[in-house]
């Protein structure tokens, strides 16, 4: 092939190429900043439908968040704790009382979405023994991201574990969840994942099995998911003739203030 035409497809390859920048992946990592303060809002409603009887809740809930310090190769040490939760019966009654109240939270982030040494404190004791534990997952909800790069279509998974001790007359619970992520889109600075979801839960006398999906998006300059919406179904079996199902839809922003 002569010298120049092997130039002038070379020439093409390369301005193809910088034109087409999502050939070459992106790669993922949260953002953290000692001193950085996030506010997460969720919303919530729940359809329960037991022994022939359906009933409604509505529940909105504020968290903060504080970067409180970096710990450097990557980590930073996160603070939270719940402002306040409101929730709504069947009935549109108002529930103020809030059982994390006075509770706090902390664990070491990295980068790339390892969480380690969560830690909670403060709030009723006996209270917060039961549901601390459970809380993990729920207020250090990063998942952690793979080390290559993504191009839509790529996909990860979660697994998140957790196990809640028996306290109050109740035994203890199990739980297990897949998280399933779908990179969808790349456009505009922000990332759109689609989540496939499946959770197994034993203890207390029931058996709850779940299935979901969400689409959650990705803030790439400030590194943070900002939007997560998810539809979940359970079946709940509580023994011979006894169970139910839990339907909750769910919305969750998340601010830098």
């Amino acid at each position: 092939m002569p010298t120049r035409t092997r130039l002038t497809l070379m020439t093409l390859l390369v301005t193809f190429l910088l034109a087409c920048p999502v050939l070459a992946g992106q790669r993922f990592v949260y953002r953290f900043e000692e001193g950085d303060t996030w506010k997460m809002s969720e919303r919530s409603e729940t359809t329960t439908e037991m022994m022939g009887t359906k009933m409604g809740q509505r529940a909105k809930r504020l968290v903060a968040y504080k970067i409180a310090r970096d710990l450097g190769k990557g980590w930073v040490r996160i603070a939270s704790q719940v402002i306040s939760q409101k929730n709504w019966d069947h009935n549109g009654q108002v529930d103020e009382m809030n059982p994390l109240t006075g509770m706090q939270f902390s664990a070491d982030v990295h980068k790339i979405g390892l969480v380690k040494n969560y830690k909670f404190t403060g709030g009723n004791p006996q209270m917060a023994q039961m549901i601390g534990p459970a809380m993990k997952p729920s207020i250090f909800f990063f998942p952690e991201f793979p080390e290559e790069a993504l191009v839509p279509g790529d996909e990860f998974d979660s697994i998140i574990r957790f196990e809640m001790p028996g306290m109050m007359g109740m035994g203890g619970m199990k739980s297990i969840t897949k998280l399933t992520y779908t990179l969808e889109d790349i456009s505009d600075g922000f990332a759109t994942f689609s989540i496939k979801q499946r959770m197994k839960m034993k203890g207390s006398g029931m058996d709850i099995k779940s299935g979901g999906k969400s689409e959650a998006v990705f803030d790439l300059s400030q590194g943070m998911w900002v939007e997560h919406e998810t539809v979940t179904k359970s079946a709940v079996e509580q023994g011979p003739g006894a169970g139910g199902s839990v339907l909750t839809r769910s919305k969750m922003t998340l601010e830098k203030k």
